[in-house]
Protein backbone atom coordinates (compact mmCIF):
# COMPACT_ATOMS: atom_id res chain seq x y z
CA UNK A 1 0.00 0.00 0.00
CA UNK A 2 1.35 3.42 -0.94
CA UNK A 3 0.26 7.00 -0.51
CA UNK A 4 0.23 9.65 2.18
CA UNK A 5 -2.39 7.79 4.25
CA UNK A 6 -0.76 4.35 3.97
CA UNK A 7 0.49 4.33 7.57
CA UNK A 8 -3.10 4.37 8.85
CA UNK A 9 -3.80 0.82 7.69
CA UNK A 10 -1.71 -2.27 8.41
CA UNK A 11 -2.19 -5.53 6.55
CA UNK A 12 -2.41 -8.44 9.00
CA UNK A 13 -2.33 -11.37 6.59
CA UNK A 14 -1.38 -11.78 2.96
CA UNK A 15 -4.02 -13.03 0.55
CA UNK A 16 -2.83 -12.74 -3.09
CA UNK A 17 -6.42 -12.97 -4.42
CA UNK A 18 -8.70 -12.16 -1.48
CA UNK A 19 -12.41 -12.82 -1.89
CA UNK A 20 -13.18 -10.18 0.72
CA UNK A 21 -11.22 -7.70 2.81
CA UNK A 22 -12.02 -7.10 6.48
CA UNK A 23 -10.94 -3.74 7.90
CA UNK A 24 -10.69 -3.86 11.70
CA UNK A 25 -10.85 -0.93 14.11
CA UNK A 26 -9.37 -1.69 17.56
CA UNK A 27 -10.54 -0.61 20.99
CA UNK A 28 -9.18 2.23 23.15
CA UNK A 29 -5.39 2.37 23.19
CA UNK A 30 -4.97 -0.68 20.95
CA UNK A 31 -3.45 -1.09 17.51
CA UNK A 32 -3.71 -3.54 14.60
CA UNK A 33 -2.02 -6.35 16.52
CA UNK A 34 -5.15 -6.69 18.62
CA UNK A 35 -6.41 -8.74 15.65
CA UNK A 36 -3.14 -10.57 14.88
CA UNK A 37 -4.23 -13.93 16.33
CA UNK A 38 -7.57 -13.71 14.55
CA UNK A 39 -5.90 -12.95 11.20
CA UNK A 40 -4.00 -16.25 11.38
CA UNK A 41 -7.15 -18.33 11.99
CA UNK A 42 -9.72 -16.70 9.77
CA UNK A 43 -10.80 -18.21 6.43
CA UNK A 44 -8.05 -18.19 3.81
CA UNK A 45 -10.24 -16.13 1.47
CA UNK A 46 -10.37 -13.18 3.88
CA UNK A 47 -7.63 -10.55 3.93
CA UNK A 48 -7.50 -8.59 7.19
CA UNK A 49 -6.31 -5.04 7.74
CA UNK A 50 -6.09 -3.14 11.01
CA UNK A 51 -6.49 0.58 11.62
CA UNK A 52 -3.17 1.97 12.85
CA UNK A 53 -3.64 5.27 14.64
CA UNK A 54 -0.65 7.36 15.75
CA UNK A 55 0.62 6.81 19.30
CA UNK A 56 0.58 3.02 19.40
CA UNK A 57 2.59 0.02 18.20
CA UNK A 58 4.70 0.93 15.13
CA UNK A 59 3.52 4.56 15.42
CA UNK A 60 4.24 4.85 19.14
CA UNK A 61 6.60 7.81 18.73
CA UNK A 62 3.90 9.92 17.02
CA UNK A 63 1.50 12.06 19.06
CA UNK A 64 -2.00 10.57 19.39
CA UNK A 65 -4.66 12.23 17.21
CA UNK A 66 -6.87 14.89 18.77
CA UNK A 67 -9.55 15.55 16.13
CA UNK A 68 -12.22 12.88 15.54
CA UNK A 69 -13.37 14.26 12.19
CA UNK A 70 -9.81 14.30 10.91
CA UNK A 71 -9.27 10.69 12.03
CA UNK A 72 -12.44 9.54 10.23
CA UNK A 73 -11.51 11.44 7.07
CA UNK A 74 -7.96 10.05 7.03
CA UNK A 75 -9.07 6.46 7.63
CA UNK A 76 -11.61 6.82 4.84
CA UNK A 77 -8.96 8.11 2.45
CA UNK A 78 -6.66 5.23 3.42
CA UNK A 79 -9.42 2.71 2.73
CA UNK A 80 -10.63 4.10 -0.61
CA UNK A 81 -7.99 2.36 -2.80
CA UNK A 82 -9.22 -1.00 -1.49
CA UNK A 83 -12.91 -0.67 -2.32
CA UNK A 84 -12.53 -2.30 -5.73
CA UNK A 85 -12.99 -5.68 -4.06
CA UNK A 86 -15.77 -6.68 -1.65
CA UNK A 87 -15.00 -5.57 1.90
CA UNK A 88 -16.49 -5.26 5.36
CA UNK A 89 -15.78 -3.14 8.46
CA UNK A 90 -15.32 -4.58 11.96
CA UNK A 91 -15.22 -2.22 14.95
CA UNK A 92 -14.27 -3.52 18.39
CA UNK A 93 -15.62 -1.64 21.45
CA UNK A 94 -14.81 2.04 20.89
CA UNK A 95 -13.42 1.11 17.47
CA UNK A 96 -17.03 0.42 16.50
CA UNK A 97 -17.74 4.15 16.51
CA UNK A 98 -14.89 4.74 14.06
CA UNK A 99 -16.09 1.85 11.88
CA UNK A 100 -19.61 3.27 11.80
CA UNK A 101 -18.42 6.80 10.95
CA UNK A 102 -16.11 5.52 8.21
CA UNK A 103 -18.96 3.40 6.79
CA UNK A 104 -21.18 6.46 6.71
CA UNK A 105 -18.50 8.56 5.02
CA UNK A 106 -17.90 5.87 2.39
CA UNK A 107 -21.60 5.64 1.52
CA UNK A 108 -21.76 9.42 1.20
CA UNK A 109 -18.86 9.38 -1.25
CA UNK A 110 -20.75 7.01 -3.54
CA UNK A 111 -17.96 4.39 -3.74
CA UNK A 112 -18.78 0.67 -3.53
CA UNK A 113 -20.31 0.19 -0.08
CA UNK A 114 -19.12 -2.35 2.50
CA UNK A 115 -20.82 -5.72 2.46
CA UNK A 116 -21.49 -5.43 6.17
CA UNK A 117 -20.74 -3.42 9.30
CA UNK A 118 -19.76 -5.63 12.25
CA UNK A 119 -19.92 -4.05 15.70
CA UNK A 120 -18.57 -5.63 18.87
CA UNK A 121 -19.60 -4.50 22.37
CA UNK A 122 -20.72 -0.97 21.60
CA UNK A 123 -24.02 0.88 22.07
CA UNK A 124 -25.78 2.61 19.15
CA UNK A 125 -24.28 5.94 18.01
CA UNK A 126 -27.10 8.10 19.40
CA UNK A 127 -26.39 6.89 22.96
CA UNK A 128 -23.93 9.19 24.69
CA UNK A 129 -20.69 7.53 25.78
CA UNK A 130 -20.50 8.96 29.29
CA UNK A 131 -17.47 6.88 30.18
CA UNK A 132 -15.38 8.61 27.52
CA UNK A 133 -16.54 11.99 28.83
CA UNK A 134 -16.10 11.26 32.54
CA UNK A 135 -12.75 9.45 32.75
CA UNK A 136 -10.81 12.27 31.16
CA UNK A 137 -11.14 14.40 34.29
CA UNK A 138 -9.90 11.69 36.66
CA UNK A 139 -6.43 11.53 38.20
CA UNK A 140 -4.19 8.64 37.22
CA UNK A 141 -5.11 6.31 40.10
CA UNK A 142 -8.85 6.92 39.73
CA UNK A 143 -8.55 6.70 35.95
CA UNK A 144 -7.16 3.16 36.10
CA UNK A 145 -9.58 2.12 38.84
CA UNK A 146 -12.50 3.31 36.76
CA UNK A 147 -11.57 1.66 33.44
CA UNK A 148 -10.71 -1.61 35.25
CA UNK A 149 -14.09 -1.49 36.97
CA UNK A 150 -15.77 -1.03 33.58
CA UNK A 151 -13.66 -3.78 31.96
CA UNK A 152 -12.59 -1.09 29.52
CA UNK A 153 -9.20 -2.63 28.70
CA UNK A 154 -8.06 -6.25 28.46
CA UNK A 155 -6.85 -7.88 31.66
CA UNK A 156 -3.43 -8.42 30.08
CA UNK A 157 -2.95 -4.64 30.02
CA UNK A 158 -4.22 -3.90 33.51
CA UNK A 159 -1.80 -6.45 34.97
CA UNK A 160 1.20 -4.53 33.62
CA UNK A 161 1.18 -1.95 36.40
CA UNK A 162 4.77 -0.91 35.72
CA UNK A 163 3.79 0.13 32.18
CA UNK A 164 0.71 2.14 33.04
CA UNK A 165 2.58 5.39 32.61
CA UNK A 166 3.35 4.28 29.04
CA UNK A 167 -0.21 3.26 28.17
CA UNK A 168 -2.12 6.02 29.95
CA UNK A 169 -1.47 8.94 27.55
CA UNK A 170 -2.84 7.11 24.51
CA UNK A 171 -5.81 5.72 26.49
CA UNK A 172 -6.71 9.23 27.64
CA UNK A 173 -6.26 10.60 24.11
CA UNK A 174 -8.62 7.95 22.72
CA UNK A 175 -11.28 8.66 25.34
CA UNK A 176 -11.05 12.38 24.55
CA UNK A 177 -11.41 11.55 20.86
CA UNK A 178 -14.58 9.51 21.43
CA UNK A 179 -16.02 12.17 23.72
CA UNK A 180 -15.92 14.63 20.79
CA UNK A 181 -18.65 12.71 18.97
CA UNK A 182 -21.97 14.52 18.94
CA UNK A 183 -24.73 12.57 17.30
CA UNK A 184 -26.86 14.24 14.63
CA UNK A 185 -29.90 12.51 13.18
CA UNK A 186 -29.15 11.47 9.63
CA UNK A 187 -30.55 8.98 7.15
CA UNK A 188 -29.72 5.37 8.06
CA UNK A 189 -26.88 3.65 6.23
CA UNK A 190 -28.02 1.00 3.77
CA UNK A 191 -25.81 -1.76 5.17
CA UNK A 192 -26.56 -4.94 7.09
CA UNK A 193 -25.24 -4.59 10.64
CA UNK A 194 -24.13 -7.50 12.82
CA UNK A 195 -23.77 -6.90 16.55
CA UNK A 196 -21.44 -9.16 18.53
CA UNK A 197 -21.20 -9.25 22.31
CA UNK A 198 -19.79 -11.54 24.99
CA UNK A 199 -22.12 -13.84 26.90
CA UNK A 200 -20.96 -12.45 30.24
CA UNK A 201 -21.65 -8.88 29.15
CA UNK A 202 -24.22 -8.94 26.32
CA UNK A 203 -25.71 -5.92 24.64
CA UNK A 204 -29.17 -5.08 25.93
CA UNK A 205 -32.33 -5.41 23.84
CA UNK A 206 -32.49 -1.62 23.94
CA UNK A 207 -29.03 -1.40 22.37
CA UNK A 208 -29.97 -3.85 19.62
CA UNK A 209 -33.18 -1.96 18.88
CA UNK A 210 -31.23 1.29 18.96
CA UNK A 211 -28.79 0.12 16.30
CA UNK A 212 -31.76 -0.62 14.03
CA UNK A 213 -32.34 3.16 13.87
CA UNK A 214 -29.06 3.58 12.07
CA UNK A 215 -29.37 1.01 9.29
CA UNK A 216 -32.07 0.09 6.81
CA UNK A 217 -30.07 -2.96 5.76
CA UNK A 218 -31.13 -5.10 8.72
CA UNK A 219 -29.57 -5.64 12.18
CA UNK A 220 -29.00 -8.88 14.02
CA UNK A 221 -27.27 -9.74 17.29
CA UNK A 222 -25.01 -12.70 18.05
CA UNK A 223 -23.63 -13.63 21.47
CA UNK A 224 -20.20 -15.26 21.78
CA UNK A 225 -19.62 -17.28 24.99
CA UNK A 226 -17.27 -15.65 27.47
CA UNK A 227 -16.20 -12.11 28.27
CA UNK A 228 -16.36 -9.01 26.12
CA UNK A 229 -12.74 -9.63 25.12
CA UNK A 230 -13.52 -12.60 22.88
CA UNK A 231 -11.16 -11.18 20.25
CA UNK A 232 -8.42 -12.37 22.63
CA UNK A 233 -10.09 -15.16 24.64
CA UNK A 234 -12.38 -16.89 22.10
CA UNK A 235 -10.58 -16.34 18.82
CA UNK A 236 -11.61 -19.64 17.23
CA UNK A 237 -15.29 -18.98 17.87
CA UNK A 238 -15.01 -15.40 16.63
CA UNK A 239 -13.23 -16.64 13.53
CA UNK A 240 -16.03 -19.11 12.78
CA UNK A 241 -18.66 -16.37 13.14
CA UNK A 242 -16.78 -14.02 10.81
CA UNK A 243 -16.14 -16.78 8.26
CA UNK A 244 -19.87 -17.47 8.09
CA UNK A 245 -20.81 -13.80 7.85
CA UNK A 246 -18.35 -12.97 5.10
CA UNK A 247 -17.95 -16.07 2.93
CA UNK A 248 -21.23 -17.99 3.09
CA UNK A 249 -22.77 -18.52 -0.34
CA UNK A 250 -26.28 -17.22 -0.83
CA UNK A 251 -28.60 -19.50 -2.83
CA UNK A 252 -29.26 -18.15 -6.29
CA UNK A 253 -26.87 -15.22 -5.95
CA UNK A 254 -23.36 -15.74 -7.23
CA UNK A 255 -20.95 -13.15 -5.91
CA UNK A 256 -17.20 -12.65 -6.07
CA UNK A 257 -16.74 -13.30 -2.36
CA UNK A 258 -17.75 -16.94 -2.77
CA UNK A 259 -14.46 -17.86 -4.47
CA UNK A 260 -10.93 -16.44 -4.34
CA UNK A 261 -9.85 -17.83 -7.72
CA UNK A 262 -9.64 -21.00 -9.78
CA UNK A 263 -10.05 -24.25 -7.88
CA UNK A 264 -9.58 -27.83 -9.07
CA UNK A 265 -12.88 -29.18 -10.41
CA UNK A 266 -14.69 -31.44 -7.99
CA UNK A 267 -15.15 -35.10 -9.00
CA UNK A 268 -17.78 -35.33 -11.71
CA UNK A 269 -17.57 -31.64 -12.59
CA UNK A 270 -17.05 -30.76 -16.27
CA UNK A 271 -13.50 -29.85 -17.26
CA UNK A 272 -14.23 -28.91 -20.85
CA UNK A 273 -15.14 -25.21 -21.18
CA UNK A 274 -16.08 -23.48 -24.43
CA UNK A 275 -16.33 -19.67 -24.43
CA UNK A 276 -18.28 -18.08 -27.28
CA UNK A 277 -17.53 -14.36 -27.40
CA UNK A 278 -17.27 -11.54 -29.90
CA UNK A 279 -13.92 -10.21 -28.69
CA UNK A 280 -15.49 -7.24 -26.92
CA UNK A 281 -13.61 -5.55 -24.11
CA UNK A 282 -16.45 -6.25 -21.70
CA UNK A 283 -15.75 -9.99 -21.90
CA UNK A 284 -11.96 -9.79 -21.95
CA UNK A 285 -11.68 -10.00 -18.17
CA UNK A 286 -13.69 -13.22 -18.05
CA UNK A 287 -11.65 -14.67 -20.88
CA UNK A 288 -8.38 -13.79 -19.15
CA UNK A 289 -9.61 -15.41 -15.95
CA UNK A 290 -10.42 -18.62 -17.82
CA UNK A 291 -7.10 -18.54 -19.64
CA UNK A 292 -5.33 -18.42 -16.26
CA UNK A 293 -7.03 -21.68 -15.30
CA UNK A 294 -5.88 -23.73 -18.27
CA UNK A 295 -3.99 -26.04 -15.90
CA UNK A 296 -7.35 -26.98 -14.35
CA UNK A 297 -9.75 -26.81 -17.29
CA UNK A 298 -9.64 -27.40 -21.02
CA UNK A 299 -10.60 -23.93 -22.27
CA UNK A 300 -11.53 -23.26 -25.91
CA UNK A 301 -12.40 -19.74 -27.04
CA UNK A 302 -14.49 -19.52 -30.21
CA UNK A 303 -16.10 -16.68 -32.16
CA UNK A 304 -19.06 -18.17 -34.07
CA UNK A 305 -21.98 -20.54 -33.38
CA UNK A 306 -20.60 -22.82 -36.10
CA UNK A 307 -17.38 -23.17 -34.09
CA UNK A 308 -19.41 -24.20 -31.05
CA UNK A 309 -21.32 -26.87 -33.00
CA UNK A 310 -18.05 -28.21 -34.39
CA UNK A 311 -16.44 -28.38 -30.96
CA UNK A 312 -19.38 -30.16 -29.33
CA UNK A 313 -19.74 -32.60 -32.24
CA UNK A 314 -16.10 -33.60 -31.82
CA UNK A 315 -16.79 -34.68 -28.21
CA UNK A 316 -19.93 -36.82 -28.30
CA UNK A 317 -21.08 -38.06 -24.91
CA UNK A 318 -19.04 -35.49 -22.96
CA UNK A 319 -20.87 -32.85 -20.92
CA UNK A 320 -18.98 -29.60 -20.80
CA UNK A 321 -19.80 -26.00 -20.02
CA UNK A 322 -20.59 -23.53 -22.77
CA UNK A 323 -20.25 -19.88 -21.74
CA UNK A 324 -22.10 -17.73 -24.23
CA UNK A 325 -21.46 -14.02 -24.54
CA UNK A 326 -24.85 -12.94 -25.87
CA UNK A 327 -25.01 -10.78 -29.00
CA UNK A 328 -26.77 -7.39 -28.84
CA UNK A 329 -29.88 -8.98 -30.37
CA UNK A 330 -30.92 -12.54 -29.52
CA UNK A 331 -32.99 -13.51 -32.56
CA UNK A 332 -34.80 -16.73 -33.42
CA UNK A 333 -31.76 -18.09 -35.28
CA UNK A 334 -29.51 -17.63 -32.26
CA UNK A 335 -32.16 -19.24 -30.02
CA UNK A 336 -32.20 -22.30 -32.25
CA UNK A 337 -28.45 -22.63 -31.70
CA UNK A 338 -28.95 -22.33 -27.94
CA UNK A 339 -31.60 -25.09 -27.94
CA UNK A 340 -29.22 -27.39 -29.80
CA UNK A 341 -26.32 -26.61 -27.44
CA UNK A 342 -28.33 -27.33 -24.30
CA UNK A 343 -28.75 -30.93 -25.43
CA UNK A 344 -25.05 -31.62 -25.01
CA UNK A 345 -23.65 -28.92 -22.69
CA UNK A 346 -24.42 -26.83 -19.63
CA UNK A 347 -25.02 -23.35 -21.00
CA UNK A 348 -24.26 -20.15 -19.09
CA UNK A 349 -25.43 -16.97 -20.83
CA UNK A 350 -23.68 -13.65 -20.21
CA UNK A 351 -25.70 -10.58 -21.15
CA UNK A 352 -24.54 -7.01 -21.70
CA UNK A 353 -27.35 -5.79 -19.45
CA UNK A 354 -30.02 -7.68 -17.54
CA UNK A 355 -33.01 -8.08 -19.84
CA UNK A 356 -35.88 -9.95 -18.21
CA UNK A 357 -37.74 -10.73 -21.41
CA UNK A 358 -34.49 -12.13 -22.76
CA UNK A 359 -33.97 -14.10 -19.54
CA UNK A 360 -37.42 -15.68 -19.91
CA UNK A 361 -36.77 -16.61 -23.54
CA UNK A 362 -33.37 -18.12 -22.82
CA UNK A 363 -34.67 -20.05 -19.82
CA UNK A 364 -37.38 -21.56 -22.03
CA UNK A 365 -34.61 -22.47 -24.48
CA UNK A 366 -32.92 -24.45 -21.72
CA UNK A 367 -29.97 -22.35 -20.51
CA UNK A 368 -28.60 -23.24 -17.08
CA UNK A 369 -27.61 -19.76 -15.92
CA UNK A 370 -27.86 -16.08 -16.77
CA UNK A 371 -25.41 -13.43 -15.62
CA UNK A 372 -24.66 -9.87 -16.61
CA UNK A 373 -21.27 -8.44 -17.46
CA UNK A 374 -20.92 -6.43 -14.25
CA UNK A 375 -20.10 -9.61 -12.35
CA UNK A 376 -16.56 -10.18 -11.15
CA UNK A 377 -14.76 -12.44 -13.66
CA UNK A 378 -13.62 -14.77 -10.88
CA UNK A 379 -17.26 -15.67 -10.21
CA UNK A 380 -17.02 -17.87 -13.28
CA UNK A 381 -14.98 -20.37 -11.30
CA UNK A 382 -17.81 -20.82 -8.85
CA UNK A 383 -20.27 -21.09 -11.74
CA UNK A 384 -18.37 -24.00 -13.25
CA UNK A 385 -18.81 -25.96 -10.02
CA UNK A 386 -22.35 -24.90 -9.18
CA UNK A 387 -23.68 -25.58 -12.68
CA UNK A 388 -22.56 -29.20 -12.40
CA UNK A 389 -24.61 -29.52 -9.19
CA UNK A 390 -27.81 -28.67 -11.00
CA UNK A 391 -27.99 -25.09 -9.75
CA UNK A 392 -29.64 -22.50 -11.97
CA UNK A 393 -27.47 -19.41 -11.63
CA UNK A 394 -28.41 -15.76 -11.60
CA UNK A 395 -25.99 -12.96 -10.85
CA UNK A 396 -26.91 -10.86 -7.81
CA UNK A 397 -27.95 -7.75 -9.76
CA UNK A 398 -30.10 -9.81 -12.15
CA UNK A 399 -31.84 -11.63 -9.32
CA UNK A 400 -32.55 -8.51 -7.28
CA UNK A 401 -33.99 -6.77 -10.32
CA UNK A 402 -36.14 -9.78 -11.15
CA UNK A 403 -37.50 -9.98 -7.61
CA UNK A 404 -38.31 -6.27 -7.71
CA UNK A 405 -40.25 -6.72 -10.96
CA UNK A 406 -42.16 -9.67 -9.49
CA UNK A 407 -42.99 -7.66 -6.38
CA UNK A 408 -44.24 -4.79 -8.53
CA UNK A 409 -46.45 -7.12 -10.54
CA UNK A 410 -48.01 -8.65 -7.40
CA UNK A 411 -48.52 -5.42 -5.46
CA UNK A 412 -51.91 -3.74 -6.00
CA UNK A 413 -51.85 -0.29 -7.60
CA UNK A 414 -53.83 2.57 -6.14
CA UNK A 415 -56.07 4.49 -8.50
CA UNK A 416 -54.50 7.81 -7.55
CA UNK A 417 -51.60 8.95 -5.37
CA UNK A 418 -52.29 10.21 -1.86
CA UNK A 419 -52.60 13.92 -1.31
CA UNK A 420 -49.13 14.13 0.17
CA UNK A 421 -47.57 13.14 -3.18
CA UNK A 422 -48.94 16.41 -4.51
CA UNK A 423 -46.40 18.14 -2.32
CA UNK A 424 -43.55 16.75 -4.43
CA UNK A 425 -42.07 18.91 -7.14
CA UNK A 426 -41.81 17.51 -10.66
CA UNK A 427 -38.10 16.89 -10.17
CA UNK A 428 -38.67 15.12 -6.85
CA UNK A 429 -41.21 12.89 -8.57
CA UNK A 430 -38.62 11.99 -11.21
CA UNK A 431 -36.01 11.17 -8.56
CA UNK A 432 -38.48 9.07 -6.56
CA UNK A 433 -39.43 7.05 -9.63
CA UNK A 434 -35.80 6.38 -10.56
CA UNK A 435 -34.90 5.30 -7.02
CA UNK A 436 -37.81 2.87 -7.07
CA UNK A 437 -36.60 1.40 -10.35
CA UNK A 438 -33.25 0.50 -8.82
CA UNK A 439 -31.10 3.43 -9.95
CA UNK A 440 -28.21 4.46 -7.72
CA UNK A 441 -27.84 8.11 -6.73
CA UNK A 442 -24.82 8.35 -9.03
CA UNK A 443 -26.80 6.97 -11.98
CA UNK A 444 -29.65 9.40 -11.27
CA UNK A 445 -27.23 12.33 -11.19
CA UNK A 446 -25.90 11.32 -14.63
CA UNK A 447 -29.40 10.82 -16.05
CA UNK A 448 -30.80 14.14 -14.80
CA UNK A 449 -27.64 16.23 -15.10
CA UNK A 450 -27.40 16.88 -11.35
CA UNK A 451 -24.60 16.50 -8.84
CA UNK A 452 -24.79 13.45 -6.60
CA UNK A 453 -25.04 15.74 -3.55
CA UNK A 454 -28.13 17.35 -5.09
CA UNK A 455 -29.70 13.94 -5.65
CA UNK A 456 -28.96 13.02 -2.02
CA UNK A 457 -30.75 16.20 -0.94
CA UNK A 458 -33.77 15.43 -3.12
CA UNK A 459 -34.08 11.94 -1.62
CA UNK A 460 -33.88 13.29 1.91
CA UNK A 461 -36.60 15.87 1.15
CA UNK A 462 -38.83 13.19 -0.38
CA UNK A 463 -38.51 11.03 2.72
CA UNK A 464 -39.37 13.95 4.95
CA UNK A 465 -42.40 14.99 2.87
CA UNK A 466 -43.81 11.45 2.65
CA UNK A 467 -42.87 10.37 6.17
CA UNK A 468 -40.73 7.49 4.90
CA UNK A 469 -37.84 6.04 6.83
CA UNK A 470 -35.78 3.90 4.46
CA UNK A 471 -35.22 2.91 0.83
CA UNK A 472 -37.63 -0.02 1.04
CA UNK A 473 -40.52 2.29 2.03
CA UNK A 474 -39.45 4.78 -0.63
CA UNK A 475 -39.53 2.10 -3.32
CA UNK A 476 -42.88 0.74 -2.14
CA UNK A 477 -44.48 4.19 -2.25
CA UNK A 478 -43.26 4.88 -5.79
CA UNK A 479 -44.33 1.49 -7.11
CA UNK A 480 -47.76 1.54 -5.47
CA UNK A 481 -48.58 4.96 -6.87
CA UNK A 482 -47.28 4.37 -10.37
CA UNK A 483 -44.18 6.56 -10.21
CA UNK A 484 -41.64 3.83 -11.11
CA UNK A 485 -40.47 4.38 -14.69
CA UNK A 486 -40.08 1.48 -17.09
CA UNK A 487 -36.48 2.34 -17.98
CA UNK A 488 -33.11 0.87 -17.19
CA UNK A 489 -30.25 2.80 -15.57
CA UNK A 490 -27.38 3.93 -17.72
CA UNK A 491 -24.04 2.24 -17.15
CA UNK A 492 -21.80 4.13 -14.77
Amino acid sequence: MTGEHAAWLHRLNDRPRPAVRLFCFPSVGAGPNMFADLSGRIDGRIEMWGAALPGREARFSEPPPTDLDEVVWTLTQALLPHTERPYALFGYCSGALLAYLVARRLTELGVPAPLRLIVANYPPPHVENRTARDVGALGSEDFWRRIIQLDGVPEQITQMEDLRDVFEPVFRADYRLIAQYEHRDTLPIGLPVTLLSGGLDPLSDQDVTGWARHSDGGVHHEIIPGSRWFVLDAVDELSRRLDRLLTAAHPGVLTFREVPGPRPPSPGSPRDVVFLHDGSLALSGALNALESARNLYSVTAVRTPADVHHHLAARPGETGVLIVGLPPVVNSEFLSHVRAWTRSALVLAIARTADFAQLTTLTEAGVNGYMDMDMEPEALFAALTLLSRGRFLLSGSTESGLLRRVAEAERPRYPSPPAMLGELTEREGQVLGLVADGWTHKQISTRLGLSKATVDTYVQRIRQKLGLHNKAELTRAAVEYGLSPAVQPATD
